[in-house]
């Protein structure tokens, strides 16, 4: 698994938005990553032998730079086997660039060359997609930016769809990607973590994918009031367990008895009352 976030833009503007009036900074693009793993880890965990991660963030095991992720994605994506089950999310700002062709990530040290973006600071949507083409086994990808579903023109869908790649987008091509202070966290994010922790969960405890992708359909939605469409890319991939409550078998605690003071019998006892440990020992 490997997780990305990006909150700190340095090299941005100080502000940002359509009315430029808001700070390039992310609150949570940061530490919705971090969420994320352990979620993902905790809920999917017992389903794997082994489970690695890997957290490019502020914080995280490395710097989200552009350097870092493109070495990550060939690197770690590239030892899976065709019976893993590779996971990408990537958090921050994402934007089109000045002719509206292709998508672009903006790492930590992302820049602007007047109106237009430095490519050297600046992370194409294909690179992701290209290097998860070439992973073995199963793969899917959630996308925590603005605009995330800009990502996909009629190539790229067609291009994910060939290479059974699963996507959980958190907008289409013309909403943004809302963050709350009351959630701690992207709308998005905290709809694909509720869900993992069992909102999404069917009567047999698995949350499957296509389970995953409607439940974030709703909650986004709903805790947006609309101002958010999240989507969800499936196509040529098959439908398969992402989570699963495990059962925690109950085992009795042994409690001794209470102790007494006792007063030495008259006389001998016919037969000695039973203890607790055979009590429990006969199964």
């Amino acid at each position: 698994m490997l997780a990305i976030g990006v909150d700190k833009y340095a090299q941005l503007p100080q502000t940002c938005g359509a009315n430029g009036n808001q700070s390039c900074d992310l609150r949570y693009a940061g530490k919705d990553p971090r969420a994320f793993r352990d979620a993902f880890a905790k809920q999917s965990g017992p389903l794997y032998n082994n489970v690695v991660t890997l957290l490019l963030a502020h914080d995280g095991d490395k710097l989200p730079t552009k350097a870092n992720i493109e070495d990550a994605l060939e690197e770690m994506l590239g030892k899976a086997g065709s019976a893993d089950t590779t996971v990408v999310f990537i958090a921050g700002h994402g934007v089109t660039d000045d002719r509206g062709a292709d998508y672009l990530f903006l790492p930590e040290g992302a820049e602007l060359a007047g109106q237009t973006w430095r490519k050297s600071t600046v992370v194409p949507w294909n690179t992701f997609q290209g290097a998860l083409q070439k992973t073995l086994g199963r793969r899917l990808m959630f996308v925590d930016t603005c605009h995330s579903g800009g990502a996909y023109n009629t190539r790229l869908v067609n291009d994910a769809a060939n290479a059974n790649i699963i996507v959980f987008s958190a907008t289409d091509t013309e909403t943004m990607s809302w963050e709350f202070e009351n959630l701690a966290h992207g709308a998005f994010t905290y709809a694909v973590i509720q869900g993992l922790e069992g909102k999404a969960r069917k009567a047999d405890g698995s949350v499957s994918v296509l389970a995953l992708g409607d439940f974030i359909s709703q909650k986004v939605t709903n805790l947006t009031l609309n101002k958010q469409q999240p989507m969800f890319h499936m196509s040529g991939a098959k439908n398969f367990t992402l989570a699963k409550e495990v059962s925690v078998p109950v085992v009795p605690v042994q409690v001794p008895p209470t102790e007494t003071k006792k007063s030495a019998p008259k006389s001998r006892p016919t037969r000695s009352e039973p203890r607790a440990s055979d009590i429990w020992n006969k199964q």
